[in-house]
């Protein structure tokens, strides 16, 4: 009987141990990301690398910068380049007139913005297939969408490649 014992804790040990195990790799292999849209293409960013989403934020042009600055807006007293994400994409043009979101990016030293039409959902993804093709890094699969995973250096800094 004592022997049947020991078996059972042993077993136990084991499958908790196991149990533990797999939910520690499955928290590893999650990702939060925000999933936006552009037109009607998906993009996404990991939301790590967001600061903040503001929408109904005006944005001044400002005159002389590159085409796909769209211009800077003022987040409580600082003052932020957003680009068009849509034109460095080749989407076409952001309306200034129109609504939009702006994402404040965190991933460098300074902070900067992009215009997207709208944020979708933030989600936990759990595979990211690779995708290394122009301002991609990767990709992700919700539901019937594929969503294409910026690389947010090539898209704020195109020339340091």
């Amino acid at each position: 009987m004592e022997e049947k014992q020991h078996f059972e804790e042993t077993l136990l040990k084991e499958a908790l141990s196991l149990r533990k195990g797999k939910i520690e790799e499955e928290k590893k292999t999650i990702t939060e990301m925000i999933y936006f849209r552009l037109g009607k293409e998906y993009y996404a960013i990991r939301l790590k690398e967001a600061r903040e989403i503001s929408s109904r934020l005006p944005v001044y042009p400002v005159p002389g910068t590159e085409s796909h600055i769209l211009g800077v807006t003022n987040i409580r007293g600082e003052i932020i380049p957003v680009i068009d994400l849509k034109l460095r994409l080749d989407l076409g043009k952001t309306d200034l007139n129109e609504s939009f979101y702006i994402i404040v990016i965190k991933a460098f030293e300074e902070p900067l913005a992009m215009a997207v039409d709208v944020v979708e959902d933030i989600v936990e993804v759990s595979e990211i297939l690779p995708c290394d093709k122009g301002l991609l890094k990767g990709k992700i699969q919700i539901k019937e969408k594929v969503i294409g995973i910026l690389d947010l250096k090539r898209v704020f800094y195109p020339d340091e490649e």
